[in-house]
This record gives structure tokens, C-alpha cells and sequence, in this order.
């Protein structure tokens, strides 16, 4: 004790020391880091002049700050003895001890503290001792040491070579030796190792000092692997400093095989393997590398030879049982995950035999050095080459069909093979495609025969029950009417099958097609018209018909792709072709096809209108009578109430509810005619009565004053005697004598006849029913209908054609379209003057002057005297009258047939062809005056 105490006074300078109790001077020892010599070494006598010693050094798992660190006496078994000293990490992990005078070897051991943990960027406590061994130390001497996970690995392992016989010097140098070589070939024991994490970016070397902080933050993404693989928060439970106790536990029995004093080793949830630091920490350190948290130039090229070396180490002094190689604890390449190979655009379908191939092969952490290719047919392997950022494989073989090719990448680290290979599948087709027209597809019903179900707008079109869809190239023509040239919106090809609403013919162009055929990539029509040309995509009118074995393409003909349909007069022929070219770019072609193209008018409601005599217009022939003295104005050419010199007799309304104007040409072909019966009365002019033979003739002197007649040049007396003529049946003789019953007919000159004097007529020759008037008919449009009919504005017209224009809103566009006869037709009989010799209130005509027998007498001298004959005839005596007619009944009929033409019109002129509209023969009486 007084020796213990003599030392003390050395240590404090000189100043008195009080005396202590056992308990209090132990304590005192171990806090000024003295003790005495028992628990191994040995300790320096003062006799022999021994002196302190230091211990300098680092404790890192990154730096390391306030970890206590204490210097212990170690035995030959390297069982840890008594403290020599103890003292602080500074803030950057450097520390100092004093040692006193010793000899031999000192466990120098770091606990506590904090660091950052280089894979999370978060500070944690250090759980597990960092420790190293200076198994020789030389009281006065000094040394330096570093303290981190490697050193107490290096320490588990002398540990268990020293329980194996060997001293302490060959047990600490021999597990350094392997250590050393295995945690990147540098000298652990003083290097201190780069702080790959400070907050500003930093170029580094591969030094030794790199590579030990590469070990170290890889032990820390390790960590982080194991801490996600279970579940856990990354730098809370599982940390680097936990995982490097780990391996501490784990070589203390001399082997890295995830088994511990305790049994087997856990970090989280995961167990430890032979494997763990070897490919796991290999692969770590490529990982952090790649990670965020690095702050360094360096990449996963940089580390891989490291990380590598690592990972493949077999050294069985560290993995293998009893120190004793084999196969089973043998280390292998990194295993990384195999390059990542992307296609770059490649095709589906190729029309040649050989296909370059474009790629990019990624592998983050080894890199890649190299792409091969090889197909299913045994071509390749064959070899890419690299430029810019991408590998291309030239001249892939294929044969016609389906190929598969295999493409695989090798990293860095030479991981990589066929197994793991990226494939695509490339058909080789060299056939060209092979359409033609299908020409049994109905399309559309031919509009010639389209109707209108009425005049409603919006138009209502119909076809007759037996009509039927026709294709149009076996048709050989499409007749479409301007109304439904073009569609409002666009149809697909599957409306056009069902539906189409606009009628629109289309026509079908089939591909045959098939799985080890390249499918149809691109569709395109061209249309000519007239030195016009329309091109476009076929691909929207993909028919849903199309099969596995033949697509279908519907081509609708219509005004919206080729617009000139709707503004050529007469008929125009389409020439169609369509080229088709498949995935591998092959192009077959069928056409030109010449398809004929008619645009029509479209249908028009054209009806009589059977209520026109009831409207009374005085236009018309219907209200015009002979009891009101109206009748002659119907041939009274002066005018009057008729539009054009013309007398409307029928009328036709013509409504339009299509969208689109028509041009309609009225031709008609037939007769009116007027028929009158008149009836007759005569007055006498002869103011004997009875007419004698003595009263009639007076040939020298005369008690009477004959009157003189004049007509048509013709001179006559008021009486008439004739020979041998009395309008009697023949031959006359004395035997059969005119009677009233016998005569037939009078002596009469008819009014107006400027040859004949006169002639026996029939004794009411002019009564009866009789032809008064005769004229062909015409057709004419105006505009309107107006109601009550009148319309006087002719309709416009584009040649012969009137417009009926386009419905307007919901109303119909119209025209009112007449049958009329000229006004001037000529009468075959005069219709004489009202009034015109009685006051009857009728039509009367002068018929000429009627001579009538008032009596038959007959004297042989008589008829002597007049044909010197006195055996036959007969002389009469006939009073003169004037004839007088008058009408007591007139009608008028037609007999005609009307016909309508329509014709498509754009703008001021007419397109397309005409087409017969509507047809109606009118034969029947019109009207009775």
C-alpha cells in the first residue's frame, strides 16, 4: 500500500495523499486509468524505471463521439482483465489514453456514443462494443489503433484462435491477416476510413481509406436491407453498429456462419448466413453507391471490384468449419440482378429475312459489358455493339413466320446468361397482301325507287317492301339523290352494315389475313373523278365482319369524300383504288375499279289537287257560267282574270321536305276539250202567211212588196218555191206528196257559208251537243302553293326546270303546278252575243235564214211551167225565217297525261340525271257552266 500511495504522490506532483480505504482506492485506480498487475501482463516495477505509455485512436461505425474508451488487461487466453485506463471520444471519434507502465497485451474497447448512420442519415447510439487488440504493449511505448466493427471481428477471431492453442500475438496477427484481406485488402488496425456522407458533395481516390468507408456504409445499407426486410424503421433496432456486433458474435467461435455463442444470429427477423458478409455486404456496397447517400463521384463500376472481392472470397479461416476449404462454404459472384433489357421500337412484323435490333441493357450497380441476341431456330449467340447509350444487334436471322429472340446482357461482375434473357417476338412476312372487291355484300337501296312516306319535315324516306339492298359493283352503277350525297355524321363501318341512316353505298374491299401473316397495318382509297382525286384512310371503316382469316374494309361513296359528286351534271364514273400494306410493310393494290355514279333529285310529294274547282279561282276554267253571262270570258282573248293567256284546268301540288332544292320538269301530252248543247227557235220574216202560190212569186205586178234578203253575199227572197226538190224522200212523184212527216229536213243557208245558197238541212241541224273547241294542254310552275291557289309568280327555273326549294325550318318547300289550256283556242262554233235577238238571258247566234213550207200545193201547169214536165214533181212554198241558236248547256273534259321530271340541282345549275318523278293521265269531264 505504501507503494501504491508513493506513486500517487509521484503522479500529483508531490502533494499529500490521505490515506483511503481498499474500496476507495480501487476505485480511485480505475478512474486515473492505474491498476494493479493482476489479471495478465505485466506490470513495471519503479526500480525498473517503467513509464506511461499512449494509446491514440478512432472509434468509427462512422464517427463515433462520447463513446467511453477503456484499455484492458488481456490474459494468454485473451480473457479481459483489469482496466488500465479509460477516457472520452472527441466529437470526430479520436481519443487518448495513458497507459501505465505495463507489458503485454491490452483489449483497448469503445462503448456508448453516437454516429451517423451513413445508409439513413440518422444519428443512433452505438448497442455493441467496438474493440481491438495490441497484443504486445510496451510499457513507456505507444500505439495506435482503430476501432470499429472490422477490429472487433478480427477480435472474434483471434479469440477463437487463441482458444485453439496459438498465443495471442499469432492469433491477433493471423485474424488481421484474413480480416484484412477479406474487408478490402487494406490494414484496418490504421486506416481511417472516408466519410462518403458530408453534407457537401466530395471527390475521392480508391484508397485504402475509400474502401474502408465503403465497408462500413455498405455494413449500414446492409443494415437498412435487413431492418425493410423486416418490417422495422431503417436506423431504429437493426444498425450498422448492430449488424457489426453481429459479426462479432458471429466469428467467435471461428467460423462466418451466422451462428453465434447464443445459437443463431438475427438482425430484425432475418437470419445471418455464411453469405451475409460476403455477397449480402458485397451487394450492400454496391447499393449505397447507387444510394442518394452517397456523396461522392463514385458509381457502382467504381466499387464492383470491391464489392466483388468481397463477395467471392472462400478463405476458410473465416467461412469454412475447422479452418478447412470447401465447396459448401465456398463465396460466389455478387448474384446481382441480371441487366434489364428494353427494346428499343422493335417491330412485330418484318417483310425481310434479317432484322437489326435496337436495345438498352441497365445494370445499376455492376454495368454492363456486353448483349448478345440468339434466336429459337439456333442462330447466335450473336454479339451487340454499343453507340450512344444503346446496343444494337445486326442481322438477326429469321425465317418466314413467328421468330423468337432472346436477348441477355453480362455485368461488370460477368452475372448474366441466356436464363435470364429478354425476348420479342418478330414474324417474318415477305408475302404481299392480296385484296379484291367483295362483291356480294348488299350496301344500299338504289334511290330511284326511294319514296316519301309524306311531306312531313324532316324528310321520311321509304323503299317498296320488295326492294333490296345491291352492292354496287355487281349493280354496275350507284344512283344516290343529292339529299343524301353526303352524311351528317360520319358512320362507322359497323352503321353502315345495319343502320345507315343516309343510305350510303359503300363498297367492300376484302384482305385475306392470318396468325403467321403480318396483320394490316395501314388502309388508304384514292378516288378519281374527272380528273379529281380524293385520297385517304380506309383503316375508321374496318368492317366488325372481318374474321381471323379475311379483314374487311367498307369505302363509302359519298359527297364528303369526294365532293364533286354533288356539282357534275350527267353521270360520272369513279375510278377506286385501295393499296393495303401490312406490319412488315408489304403493299398489295386492287383497282382502279370504275364504278358509274349517278346523282338524282330526290323524291318529291306531287299530288292533284282535287278541291281546285271548289276555290272559285278566276284563273281557272270552274267559275265561269253561262246563266251569270261569265261563260265567254273563257274565249275572250282580250284577258281578263287569266294569268299568261292561259286557263288553269288542274292543279298539282309539289311539296319538298328534303333539305336540298329539286328542279322538276311538267310535260304533258293530250287535249281539252269544250263541248256546248244548243237548242234553237226561229222568226218568221215573211209577212204573208200562208205562203201561196199566188202570194210567193210575182213575175210582172205584184199586190205585195217582196222582201230582199242579203248573207254571205248571197241574195234571197222572203219566200222560196223549188222544183222537183222539197226535201222530201226520193224519187218525188205525184203519187207520194210531201207531208210534215215525210219532209226531213228544210231549205236553209246556213250564216257564215260563202259557197252554198242553199242546202236542205235537217230541221234542227244545229241542235244538240256538239265540240265547240279543242286545244292541246301545258304545264307550268309557280310559286306557292298559296292556299286558295291564284298564284301568279312563275316559279324559278334552271332551264326547263322549275325550283321547288328546300324545306325551310319544319315547312316544306313548294310549288303550285297547273294544267291550262290557251285562251285563245278556237272556237269551231261562234258562241254568238247574250241577248242577242231575245230577251231569254242567253248566248244567241244568228244560224241563217230557214225557208218553211207552209202548205204543199201543186198545179200540172205549175210544175209545167217550171221544168216543162206536167206528169211529175212537186213545187212548195217556204216562208223565210231567221235561224236563231242559242246554248242551253256547256262542259269541258281533258284528256292528257302529265309527267314530272326531276333533277338534282347545285346552286344555279342542274347535276346529275333526270329521273321520272311522277305520272298521272287525266281523262274525265271537268266542269259543267
Amino acid at each position: 500500500m505504501q507503494r501504491i500511495l508513493g506513486i500517487l504522490r509521484a503522479r500529483l506532483g508531490g502533494a499529500p495523499v490521505l490515506p483511503f480505504a481498499p474500496l476507495q482506492l480501487a476505485l480511485l485506480l480505475g478512474g486515473t486509468g492505474l491498476a494493479s498487475a493482476c489479471g495478465g501482463g505485466q506490470g513495471a516495477t519503479p526500480g525498473g524505471g517503467g513509464s506511461d505509455g499512449t494509446i491514440t485512436g478512432l472509434v468509427v461505425k462512422g464517427r463515433v463521439e462520447n463513446a467511453t474508451v477503456t484499455a484492458y488487461r488481456l490474459d494468454s487466453t485473451m480473457t479481459r482483465g483489469a482496466a488500465l485506463a479509460f477516457g472520452p471520444s472527441a466529437q470526430n471519434g479520436t481519443f487518448t489514453l495513458r497507459i501505465p507502465p505495463y507489458n503485454g497485451p491490452i483489449e483497448v474497447v469503445a462503448s456508448g456514443g453516437t454516429y451517423l448512420e451513413e445508409a439513413v442519415g440518422v444519428t443512433v447510439q452505438v448497442t455493441r462494443e467496438l474493440s481491438a487488440v495490441l497484443p504486445a504493449f510496451q510499457s513507456g511505448g505507444s500505439a495506435t489503433v482503430t476501432l470499429s466493427p472490422i477490429s472487433t471481428i478480427a477480435n472474434s477471431f483471434a479469440h477463437g484462435e487463441a482458444t485453439r492453442g496459438s498465443s495471442i500475438t499469432d492469433a491477433v496477427n493471423n485474424a488481421w491477416t484474413h480480416v484484412n484481406n477479406h474487408f478490402g485488402g487494406l490494414d484496418w488496425r490504421i486506416v481511417t476510413p472516408t466519410d462518403l456522407t458530408p453534407n457537401e458533395p466530395v471527390t475521392v481516390t480508391m484508397s485504402d481509406a475509400t474502401k474502408a468507408g465503403l465497408v462500413l456504409a455498405g455494413m449500414s445499407q446492409a443494415a437498412r436491407v435487413l431492418a425493410e426486410a423486416s418490417g422495422l424503421s431503417p436506423g431504429t433496432s437493426v444498425t450498422g453498429a448492430t449488424l457489426g456486433g453481429a459479426a462479432g458474435d458471429d466469428g467467435r467461435d471461428g467460423t462466418f456462419d451466422g451462428v453465434g455463442p447464443g445459437g443463431a444470429l438475427v438482425q430484425g427477423s432475418v437470419g445471418l448466413t455464411g453469405q451475409t458478409f460476403r455477397r449480402t455486404l458485397g451487394q450492400a456496397i454496391l447499393q449505397f453507391v447507387q444510394s442518394s447517400r452517397n456523396k461522392t463521384q463514385l458509381t457502382g463500376a467504381d466499387a464492383l471490384a470491391l464489392a466483388s472481392a468481397i463477395a467471392a472470397n472462400s478463405d476458410p479461416y473465416l467461412f469454412c468449419p475447422n479452418q478447412i476449404a470447401s465447396a459448401s462454404c465456398a463465396g460466389g459472384p455478387l448474384e446481382l440482378t441480371p441487366p434489364v433489357i428494353a427494346f428499343v421500337d422493335p417491330p412485330s412484323f418484318v417483310g425481310s429475312n434479317t432484322i437489326d435490333l435496337r436495345v438498352t441493357a441497365n445494370q445499376p450497380v455492376a454495368g454492363v459489358s456486353a448483349v448478345y441476341a440468339q434466336t429459337a431456330a439456333g442462330s447466335g449467340p450473336i454479339a451487340a455493339t454499343l453507340t450512344d447509350g444503346v446496343w444494337t444487334i445486326a442481322g438477326i436471322p429469321l425465317v418466314e413466320g413467328p421468330n423468337l429472340i432472346s436477348v441477355w446482357g453480362v455485368d461488370g461482375a460477368g452475372g448474366g446468361t441466356i436464363a435470364n434473357a429478354a425476348t420479342v417476338t418478330i414474324t417474318c412476312d415477305t408475302v404481299a397482301p392480296t385484296p379484291y372487291v367483295q362483291t356480294s355484300t348488299a350496301a344500299y337501296y338504289d334511290e330511284r325507287a326511294m319514296t316519301l312516306a309524306d311531306a312531313t319535315v324532316p324528310a321520311k324516306y321509304q323503299f317498296p317492301p320488295a326492294a333490296a339492298k345491291v352492292a354496287p359493283i355487281p349493280q354496275g352503277a350507284v344512283y344516290k339523290s343529292t339529299a343524301r350525297l353526303s352524311w351528317a355524321t360520319a358512320p362507322t363501318a359497323s352503321v353502315l352494315e345495319t343502320t345507315n341512316p343516309d343510305n350510303t353505298p359503300f363498297v367492300q374491299l376484302a384482305v385475306p389475313i392470318g396468325t403467321t401473316q403480318a396483320p394490316i397495318a395501314a388502309a388508304m382509297y384514292s378516288i378519281s373523278v374527272g380528273g379529281n382525286v380524293y385520297a385517304g384512310d380506309l383503316a375508321p371503316w374496318l368492317s366488325p365482319a372481318s374474321t381471323t382469316t379475311t379483314a374487311y374494309y367498307d369505302l363509302p361513296l359519298a359527297g364528303n369524300l369526294a365532293p364533286v359528286l354533288g356539282t357534275t351534271p350527267g353521270p360520272v364514273i369513279l375510278e377506286i383504288a385501295t393499296t393495303f400494306v401490312d406490319a412488315a410493310g408489304n403493299s398489295g393494290t386492287v383497282g382502279p375499279i370504275s364504278v358509274p355514279f349517278t346523282v338524282i333529285a330526290p323524291p318529291l310529294v306531287i299530288e292533284e289537287d282535287t278541291s281546285f274547282p271548289s276555290y272559285a279561282d278566276a284563273k281557272s276554267t270552274y267559275p265561269y257560267k253561262l246563266a251569270n253571262n261569265t261563260y265567254a270570258q273563257l274565249f275572250d282573248a282580250s284577258g281578263g282574270s287569266f294569268y299568261g293567256g292561259q286557263v288553269r284546268l288542274v292543279r298539282f301540288i309539289v311539296r319538298n321536305p328534303n333539305s336540298v332544292p329539286v328542279g322538276l320538269r311538267s310535260a304533258s301530252v293530250g287535249s281539252w276539250t269544250a263541248t256546248e248543247t244548243w237548242d234553237g227557235t226561229r222568226t218568221r220574216l215573211t209577212p204573208r202567211n200562208p205562203v201561196t202560190i199566188n202570194n210567193c212569186v210575182c213575175f210582172w205586178s205584184c199586190s205585195f212588196t217582196p222582201l230582199v234578203l242579203t248573207m254571205d253575199g248571197f241574195t234571197f227572197s222572203d219566200c222560196y218555191q223549188n222544183v222537183g226538190n222539197t226535201c222530201a224522200p226520193k224519187p218525188e212523184s205525184q203519187g207520194t206528196p210531201p207531208t210534215p212527216e215525210n219532209v226531213t229536213g228544210w231549205f236553209t243557208h246556213v250564216a257564215g257559208d260563202t259557197a252554198v245558197h242553199t242546202a236542205c238541212k235537217p230541221k234542227r241541224w244545229y241542235a244538240g251537243a256538239q265540240v265547240v273547241a279543242n286545244s292541246t294542254v301545258a304545264a307550268q310552275g309557280f310559286v306557292g302553293p298559296a292556299p286558295a291557289a291564284g298564284e301568279v309568280t312563275p316559279a324559278p327555273a334552271i332551264g326547263d326546270f322549275a325550283l321547288v326549294p328546300a324545306a325551310t325550318g319544319s315547312t316544306p318547300g313548294g310549288i303550285a303546278v297547273y294544267l291550262m289550256r290557251p285562251l285563245t283556242a278556237a272556237r269551231t262554233v261562234p258562241l254568238g252575243v247574250w241577248n242577242q235577238f231575245t230577251a231569254g238571258n242567253r248566248y244567241e247566234a244568228n244560224k241563217g235564214y230557214v225557208f218553211i213550207p207552209d202548205s204543199y200545193t201543186v198545179t200540172s201547169s205549175y210544175v209545167w211551167w217550171y221544168n216543162g214536165s206536167g206528169t211529175n214533181g212537186w213545187v212548195s212554198e217556204a216562208a223565210a225565217h231567221q235561224e236563231i241558236g242559242y246554248v242551253t248547256g256547256a262542259s269541258e273534259s281533258v284528256n292528257a297525261t302529265v309527267a314530272f321530271t326531276t333533277q338534282g340541282v347545285h346552286g344555279s345549275a342542274l347535276v346529275g340525271e333526270t329521273v321520272a318523278a311522277y305520272s298521272a293521265t287525266i281523262d274525265r269531264s271537268l266542269t259543267s257552266h
